[in-house]
């Protein structure tokens, strides 16, 4: 079962509560969106989930297995996989050796001494990076250093490092931001079928109308805490998401 769940969830930092017993399902096969106001503790919880921080009261599960006090990197191979507000790609480095990186966790073999011909199953890392390039559409861009192509770009070279570390579970904060409509729909579209393909997608987003377009499930923080979860059209309608967040225009 692929799922990632976070119960109970709180966290402080030098006395200032940032969360507040927050529970959030990102359930296999669904694409969950978290959203709020900035601020309102998404970020930290992005964290928390992946293991970069540890939360002062809470669990966190993988797939129904209780992964609260396990590192980011073991979370990883576990198959949980997370996106930065701020790309964090390696300058230097092919658009493909960034992304064979990705599958890394997966590596079966002496990696350390030849990652492109380890294996994950029966294929290569190299063969799991191309095949992952093909479906964000980037192949083109295989042999280019990353720090030589536009940050359009270099927004889809990251979904395909995650691809090729074949997650059971993503959480990805803020994929969309700084790209125009037409990339935004172009993300939203491949995140809506790796959710259709089994995977627990979690997306932290500002981008409402992405969001209200390709999600099926909406939780929503303010100040910590969660004040609203349902479909993305019950949330459209709430007045504390409204009041809170949206705006009564745009939630109109």
């Amino acid at each position: 079962m692929n799922s990632l769940e976070l119960r109970g969830i709180s966290k402080s930092f030098g006395g200032v509560r940032v969360l507040h017993n927050v529970n959030v399902k990102a359930e296999e096969g669904k694409l969950t969106a978290l959203i709020g106001p900035n601020g309102a503790g998404k970020s930290t919880l992005a964290n928390i989930a992946s293991g970069l921080i540890s939360a002062d009261e809470g669990s966190i599960h993988l797939g129904g297995v209780d992964v609260t006090k396990k590192p980011a990197f073991k979370r990883a191979r576990l198959g949980l996989s997370r996106t930065f507000q701020n790309l964090e790609l390696f300058e230097g480095m092919t658009v493909h050796e960034n992304t064979v990186l990705g599958a890394f966790g997966q590596m079966r073999g002496n990696a350390w001494k030849s990652p492109l011909t380890t294996t994950i199953g029966n294929r290569t890392a190299s063969v799991v990076a191309t095949d992952a390039l093909e479906r964000m559409s980037v192949s083109h861009l295989s042999r280019r250093p990353v720090d030589e192509i536009g940050f359009g770009e270099a927004k889809l070279v990251e979904p395909a490092r995650l691809l090729a570390a074949q997650p059971r579970a993503l959480v990805m904060d803020e994929p969309a931001a700084g790209l125009a409509w037409q990339g935004a729909q172009a993300l939203g579209q491949w995140m809506r079928e790796l959710a259709e393909s089994g995977v627990a997608v979690l997306l932290i987003e500002h981008n409402m109308p992405l969001v209200m377009k390709i999600a099926d499930h909406v939780v929503v923080l303010n100040y910590g805490e969660l004040i609203a979860e349902g479909p993305p059209e019950e949330i459209r309608a709430n007045p504390l998401v409204r009041e809170a967040y949206l705006g009564h225009e745009q939630a109109s």
